[in-house]
Parts: structure tokens; C-alpha cells; sequence
């Protein structure tokens, strides 16, 4: 399985374009993965039609679609060492913002 995640915030124009997909996704086919097994993904489906990509979920060609169709968590999971280094540097750089703000 190989997931594409694209960014199609910016619309057409700005966003990764579909033509530049569509390239990486024949060097996939030709390494032999299966279009079955290829997925292009980004936030919503209305983000990926905005900039040009056709939703579609089956088995005959690579798969687009968005989180918001397939369900997703707000929840945010943490786990190991990295996480908790993060988040005491995210605290203490909130608490540094914070005596600038006061």
C-alpha cells in the first residue's frame, strides 16, 4: 500500500498538482504496485476537487479521497520520549510567549 498525501488547501494553481500525481503514480504502476493498492489523500474531499483531482474510492485505478469521507480522530495520540520532549517544549515556549502577552 502507498498513500500520496497531497496539499490542495490553495486550489488549483497552488496546490500539488494533479498532473504531478498522476507522473509519480505511473512510476508506482511500473514498479509494480497495484493501482488497487495506491491511495492519493489530503484533508476533505472538496480540497482535492478544488485542485483538480475526481474523488474516487474502487479497486480500477488509484484511490483519491479525503479524510472527512473515510472518517478520521480529532484526538491527538502521544507516544515515547519525542512526544513528551515535544510537549515540554511547547509548554515552555508558551510560558515564555506568555510574558511577552501580559
Amino acid at each position: 500500500m502507498v498513500g500520496l498525501k497531497v496539499n490542495c488547501l490553495a486550489g488549483r494553481g497552488l496546490s500539488t498538482s494533479p498532473e504531478l500525481v498522476q507522473a509519480v503514480v505511473e512510476r508506482l504502476l511500473q514498479a509494480g504496485i497495484a493501482k488497487k493498492n495506491i491511495i492519493i489523500w489530503d484533508r476533505l474531499n472538496s480540497d482535492l476537487e478544488r485542485a483538480g483531482f475526481a474523488i474516487y474510492r474502487g479497486s480500477a485505478k488509484p484511490q483519491c479521497y479525503g479524510n472527512d469521507s473515510v472518517g478520521y480522530t480529532s484526538e491527538v495520540f502521544e507516544s515515547g520520549s519525542v512526544a513528551a520532549n515535544s510537549r515540554a517544549s511547547c509548554t515552555n515556549s508558551v510560558r515564555r510567549s506568555s510574558i511577552f502577552l501580559s
